[in-house]
């Protein structure tokens, strides 16, 4: 099968996808890399789940849904220790620290109790909270949980409402 890089995009729709092994020949004799090319089995297999998972509306709707509970969430959190209002959009989400590396020993202490997060900005100010767009509602509930008992655990003396009950 002979493969045009336009070409496999639409034959997505018709249900055929193409091998990494039919690529790979394909483009054996041509120049075929590049910094900006793309990796044309990832992009065939994005139109396919996109054509699969977004064709009724239901995944976007519960990612908007569930992109709101992790944002009351975090809000709730910032408010307790008196962070910076969280920003995000759907399932993609930052929650800001204050100091520099408060959010990787956030995200550590997260580590150390079974939650992967990563950190952003400068000087590692920001803990990213992104969960699968496939999400279980009681792993994100779950991973919330912890995340919050994490920042309890390194910020809980700067927590507002145990301040303001001393």
């Amino acid at each position: 099968m002979p493969l045009d890089p336009g070409q496999q995009v639409l034959e997505v729709g018709r249900g055929e996808l193409p091998s990494d092994r039919d690529v790979v020949q394909e483009a054996g004799r041509r120049q075929h890399n590049g910094t900006f090319r793309g990796y044309n089995p990832a992009f065939v297999t994005g139109a396919r789940a996109r054509e699969l998972f977004w064709s009724d509306g239901a995944l976007e709707a519960r990612t908007t849904a569930l992109g709101e509970r992790v944002g009351r969430a975090l809000a709730d959190t910032a408010r307790r220790y008196g962070l910076p209002a969280p920003r995000g959009r759907g399932l993609a989400w930052g929650l800001p620290f204050r100091g520099p590396g408060a959010a990787r020993e956030v995200c550590d202490a997260a580590y150390r109790s079974g939650l992967l997060l990563e950190t952003a900005g400068p000087n590692d100010k920001v803990a990213k909270v992104l969960p699968p767009l496939t999400v279980a509602d009681e792993q994100l509930e779950l991973g919330l949980g912890l995340l919050d008992e994490s920042n309890e655990r390194e910020n809980g003396c700067r927590s507002t409402s145990s301040a303001s009950s001393a």
